[in-house]
């Protein structure tokens, strides 16, 4: 499997770094143990951490994930363009960015009072992020969240982006009668935050996985990755695999739901994500609620 490091603003780790002679000509799966997992060891005496917490959000090359495929920059794989490639490789995406500002200028509202609660996270959030919190904000009456049906549970997920690029995801398991059954929060690196959601959304199916759940109702509070799990298709280069990796984990021998949630009934979600972002590419699991989010729990 030969794979380049280009994601990101990473087109060319040369040109950031000076790479030891010994890697000339390596590929993506030299650079990883005998886990499978980056070793880490081999970046640590010459590369950046920026750019290791970029490599960190990458997933890991495998097999299962099937053969390397041409990632065009343009209006199809095999197109090109100089303005697409400055675009991609300045990290700014045309179509969401049209997307999300044509939402927030057709918004029909009067200016308002940040609620006290709400101003830590409406002043200290990156653009990015605060733009999809403000846009993803609904009529508080309806979004009290319901209860799984049956013998499902119900899996809450997210990402997060601070400043700096450092992002984090997390989740929570819930029982019919709203009980917790599981937590957990994940440090990444440096990524965006739809790819922070995504992650959320691999690791949260795998927690419940190894938890033994075989009927799972999934809840995201972004359209934009409900519909990209659900066709397969989206525009990240860095993503894709991400999707892709979603998409084989449904088709296991289990039942899952894919719902839209409100972003005020995926706080504690949000809130363990927000525990991952202070991670150092670590991942806690929670057994019992930790108290900084209880008062989240009962409100949900």
């Amino acid at each position: 499997m030969q794979q380049q490091l280009i994601h990101c603003n990473i087109y060319h780790v040369a040109q950031h770094c000076e790479v030891p002679i010994y890697l000339d000509g390596a590929r993506v799966c030299d650079l990883v143990d005998e886990d499978g997992r980056w070793n880490w060891q081999i970046f640590r005496d010459w590369m950046p951490s920026d750019i290791q917490g970029k490599i960190a959000a990458i997933l890991l090359p495998s097999a299962v994930n099937g053969c390397d495929e041409q990632a065009g920059i343009g209006g199809n794989n095999k197109d090109f363009s100089v303005a697409a490639m400055y675009e991609h490789i300045c990290g700014f995406d045309r179509r969401n960015a049209q997307l999300m500002w044509k939402k927030t200028w057709q918004l029909n509202v009067t200016e308002q009072v940040v609620p006290l609660e709400e101003r830590n996270t409406f002043f200290m959030e990156n653009l990015e992020q605060w733009i999809y919190s403000n846009l993803s904000k609904g009529a508080k009456g309806r979004t009290v969240g319901s209860p799984p049906c049956g013998n499902f549970v119900k899996l809450n997920t997210d990402g997060a982006c601070k400043d700096q690029g450092r992002a984090g995801c997390g989740g929570i398991i819930r029982g019919s009668q709203g009980e917790w059954l599981g937590g957990f929060a994940r440090g990444l690196g440096n990524c965006s935050a739809i790819v922070a959601e995504l992650w959320g959304v691999a690791k949260g199916l795998s927690y419940a996985r190894r938890l033994g759940f075989t009927a799972v109702e999934l809840n995201v509070d972004s359209v934009v990755l409900v519909q990209a799990i659900k066709t397969g298709r989206f525009s990240s280069s860095v993503g894709l695999p991400l999707v892709k990796h979603i998409r084989r984990m449904l088709e296991s021998d289990w039942e899952i739901k894919i719902e839209h949630a409100y972003k005020e009934s995926n706080k504690c979600a949000y809130a363990l994500a927000n525990i991952g972002c202070h991670l150092d590419r670590e991942t806690i699991f929670y057994d019992s609620c930790p108290i900084p989010i209880k008062e989240l729990l009962l409100a949900e």
